[in-house]
C-alpha cells in the first residue's frame, strides 16, 4: 500500500535521477561543443595559407638569419606559423585539445623542425626584449611533441649543387 511516507521517500530519489540526467546531458553537449571546436581548428589548418607558409619556412629559409634580417615573406610566414603553434600549445597545455587530434592535424615533424630551426629567434627575443614568456606555449608544444615522437627526423633543407 502506498503511503504518504513512501511518497516522501521517493520524491528525493526522483529529484536525484532528474539532476543526474540533466548533468549527463550537459556534459555530453559540452563535449560535442569541444569536438566541434577541434574540428574547426583542424579544417582551418589545411588552408592554403598554412600550407604555403610551412612550405616556404621549411624549404626556402635556412634558419640561420636573425629575425630582423629576414625578408618580408619569410617574416610573415614565420609569424603566421609560430603564432599558430603558440595558440595550439596553449590549447594543449590547458588540455583544451586532444593530442591524437592535434597530431592528426599538425605534423609533428613540422612542429619539431620549426622550433629547432627558429629557437634562436625566440631566445634572442626573450633576451633582447626581456620577454621571458615569448612563445612559451610553442616551446611547450615542441617539448611535448618531442616526448611523444623522440625519433622523428627533422625537416632538412635540400641543398642543390
Amino acid at each position: 500500500m502506498i503511503t504518504v511516507e513512501n511518497i516522501l521517500n521517493i520524491v528525493p530519489a526522483v529529484g536525484v535521477i532528474i539532476a543526474l540526467i540533466y548533468y549527463t546531458q550537459t556534459l555530453r553537449n559540452t563535449e560535442k561543443s569541444r569536438q566541434r571546436e577541434q574540428v574547426f581548428i583542424r579544417l582551418e589548418s589545411f588552408g592554403m595559407t598554412y600550407n604555403r607558409a610551412i612550405d616556404h619556412i621549411m624549404n626556402d629559409w635556412t634558419g640561420e638569419d636573425d629575425y630582423h634580417s629576414l625578408d618580408k615573406e619569410t617574416r610573415i610566414n614565420w609569424n603566421f606559423i609560430s603564432t599558430r603553434y603558440q595558440n595550439v600549445g596553449v590549447m594543449l597545455r590547458e588540455k583544451m585539445i586532444d593530442q591524437k587530434l592535434l597530431y592528426q592535424t599538425f605534423s609533428p615533424r613540422a612542429i619539431i623542425s620549426l622550433w629547432e630551426k627558429s629557437e634562436h629567434l625566440v631566445r634572442d627575443n626573450r633576451e633582447t626584449n626581456k620577454y621571458t614568456t615569448y612563445m612559451d606555449a610553442f616551446e611547450y608544444l615542441y617539448n611535448e611533441t618531442k616526448k611523444r615522437f623522440p625519433d622523428i627526423i627533422t625537416w632538412q633543407r635540400e641543398v642543390t649543387q
